[in-house]
């Protein structure tokens, strides 16, 4: 009879070990699903505002380079057009 209570007690103990051992690595798979899912999130959160920051730095870049393009165009056509008249003024002498 004690004999039979002392197996059920075993049998008992060795359950709840299991039980909580199981919990135990539950606990420690979500804990490491937690922190992926946290890493994960920082990457993404890291990436995008690295494509922001590359998107704004090409945005400045392209103005930047319409502005430069923008400029040598006035040049051009500046000079264009002070070569024009330049050369206007000078068909203009011939005439007379």
């Amino acid at each position: 009879m004690i004999y039979m209570k002392g197996m059920i007690y075993m049998k008992r103990m060795i359950y709840m070990k299991r039980t909580i051992y199981m919990k135990r690595i539950i606990y420690m798979k979500r804990m490491i699903y937690m922190k992926r899912m946290i890493y994960m999130k920082r990457m993404i959160y890291m990436k995008k505002m690295i494509n922001m920051k590359k998107m704004i730095n090409m945005k400045r870049m392209i103005n930047m380079k319409k502005m430069i393009n923008m400029k040598t165009m006035m040049i051009n056509y500046t000079l264009v057009s002070s070569y024009v008249e330049k050369s206007d003024l000078l068909h203009k002498k011939h005439k007379k």
